[in-house]
């Protein structure tokens, strides 16, 4: 999912998933980075044309939540989804502008779980920009929980207090730091891929987890 971060206080919309932003990787143009993504999962060369057919994210990711995927997926998905966002900022230098000069942690509210991490969807009343991030974030849950009814899909739990990993707001931390070369970002960027190692031996070898038909 996507969702734009909150960071030092301000909203950057550069740092959504869902933003319309094309980019080529392997000489195959990807209109955001969740096309990308769920493209990558993908193991049927149809389902990859499906999701490369659709103009909008949300589409490309409700295909992607009902396909066959690649066995690795589990151990592979992180990365995916920095070589995705990797390419799309290095294109997209107007992007990659406004990310480089942040300093603080990059937050998400409008995600999954997993990607999420700690953070949770709550109300802001600092300034405008915040409460049109909020709004963003509400809308984007809903959309979440509207398709996965129309897909009769499964639905994993909204973002709450207490997740696991905060792969959205690390990705875009890495991405800033090897940019920016400044004091302190080797030693971000390395810890970070550590992290992101580190997931990916733990996950080495598990099956994947499939979205489950529901009966009613």
């Amino acid at each position: 999912m996507g969702g734009p971060a909150d960071i030092d206080g301000e909203c950057h919309r550069e740092c959504d998933n869902f933003h319309q932003s094309p980019f080529v990787v392997n000489g195959i143009t990807y209109a955001n980075a969740e096309h990308y993504f769920q493209w990558a999962k993908c193991v049927l060369e149809e389902d990859k044309e499906r999701i490369l057919k659709v103009t909008e994210a949300v589409e490309a990711w409700a295909i992607g939540n009902n396909v066959r995927l690649r066995p690795d997926w589990e151990k592979v998905k992180v990365r995916v989804m920095y070589v995705g966002n990797k390419a799309r900022f290095e294109q997209h230098p107007e992007l990659l502008a406004p990310l480089v000069s942040t300093h603080g942690k990059v937050v998400f509210t409008g995600s999954t779980s997993f990607w999420l991490g700690r953070q949770h969807i709550h109300t802001r009343t600092h300034t405008r920009t915040h409460t049109h991030a909020h709004t963003d974030s509400i809308v984007l849950a809903s959309i979440y929980i509207d398709i996965s009814k129309t897909f009769r899909l499964s639905v994993p739990s909204l973002p709450t207090a207490d997740r696991r990993n905060k792969w959205n707001g690390k990705i875009m931390e890495l991405i800033r730091a090897e940019a920016r070369r400044g004091p302190g970002d080797a030693e971000h960027a390395t810890a970070l891929w550590q992290e992101i190692e580190a997931y990916e031996a733990l996950n080495a070898g598990k099956g994947v987890r499939r979205w489950v038909p529901r009966d009613d």
